[in-house]
């Protein structure tokens, strides 16, 4: 055997790869890497020890528009000084069949917003401080419902994450990306970055600046730059194939081990601040 793909509910992450680390095999873990950071850390360094490698399933990394994102925010938008996300929709009373999917550890932050997450320290760096508030008030589940948070970089931006999967909305990835073939499209952006010289509309790449004589500003027309990504991809298709390359050891796994434990940190982050009503910083989640 030469990979698993480990694709059970979260809660069953850590002792499914700690069996196939053990012997050495490659292993593909969907997001999040675990439910504790601690966990994620147990793998790591089994997976040192061993020389098998981790690949989180953080897939959207893979997607061409993202790394096309991540070049404009990083070389075209100046100094980053903020960044808005929203994702909000309605999962509907069937979703939740399953008993897992109501308990702690399957809400829409570790299910969902991780992913959220993991892009946002992609494409701003590194998240040096959390604050957040949850509630549970749309089903008498024990998870979450609705989530609100206040992200501070290293780099010193600022970021605001909405996330809500109980109402209607058309401000997701989900919706606007058509990655999931089961998901109509909106074409509604969910992301906004924005930064000293402009700002960035994301999935669809709408570049916002200033093209004008004279002094930039409030009283000036701004201009909107439609970017586009021509290659078609399917990002689920690329991971695959990347984790192949892994395996034979063509390629350093895009999100490794200590990557996708450092988006569960950071995650994680949320629920412990919204727990304690005080700002985290995810170092210090191990």
């Amino acid at each position: 055997m030469d990979g698993i793909i480990i694709a059970a509910p979260t809660q069953l992450h850590r002792d499914i790869a700690m069996v196939a680390i053990s012997h050495g095999v490659s292993v593909l873990i969907e997001k999040p890497i675990t439910v504790l950071p601690a966990e994620a850390a147990e793998l790591v360094v089994a997976a040192r020890s061993t020389g098998a490698k981790i690949l989180v399933g953080h897939h959207r990394r893979h997607n061409p528009v993202v790394q096309r994102a991540r070049e404009i925010v990083t070389h075209e938008l100046g100094r980053l000084l903020a960044v808005n996300v929203l994702w909000a929709l309605l999962k509907p009373p069937s979703y939740f069949e399953p008993d897992w999917r109501r308990r702690i550890g399957a809400g829409p932050i570790l299910t969902n917003l991780v992913h959220d997450v993991d892009l946002l320290r992609y494409i701003c760096g590194e998240i040096s401080s959390v604050t957040a508030q949850t509630k549970a008030s749309a089903r008498s589940h024990d998870v979450e419902d609705t989530v609100a948070v206040l992200l501070a970089f290293e780099s010193g931006a600022l970021g605001t994450l909405i996330g809500c999967d109980a109402s209607p909305s058309p401000w997701s990835w989900d919706l606007n990306s058509g990655e999931n073939p089961l998901l109509p499209l909106s074409r509604e952006n969910s992301y906004r970055f924005f930064g000293t010289e402009g700002a960035l509309e994301f999935p669809d790449l709408h570049l916002w600046r200033y093209r004008v004589d004279g002094e930039p500003g409030w009283t000036q027309p701004i201009s909107r730059e439609n970017r586009t990504v021509h290659v078609a991809a399917d990002a689920y298709r690329l991971q695959l194939q990347h984790f192949v390359r892994v395996i034979t050891g063509e390629e350093e796994p895009l999100v490794s081990g200590e990557d996708g434990m450092r988006s569960l940190q950071a995650t994680a982050a949320i629920l412990e601040s919204a727990m304690t009503g005080r700002s985290v910083d995810p170092s210090r989640l191990t």
